[in-house]
């Protein structure tokens, strides 16, 4: 559980990375480093229990505007 979202082609091309940002305490500033976990070796304040892949075609994402805007922490 380190928190880091990625898609990897077939071919093993990572097309994206994302790492959350939100720790236990809250967003954390644009480039800062995630806190290890004090209470659980190996992992990290930043853990995601689970993830979902949604289609640009996902019904719930009709008529919204998917075009990348650059960072999204603080």
């Amino acid at each position: 559980m380190h928190g880091v979202f990625l898609e990897v082609t077939a071919l093993g091309e990572t097309v994206w990375r994302y790492v959350n940002p939100v720790v236990r305490t809250g967003p954390l500033a644009q480039g800062s480093e995630i806190p290890p976990d004090p209470a659980r070796a190996g992992e990290y304040m930043n853990a995601v229990f689970k993830v979902y892949r949604y289609a640009p075609d996902y019904p719930g994402l009709a008529g919204r505007d998917l075009t990348p805007k650059g960072t999204v922490e603080f």
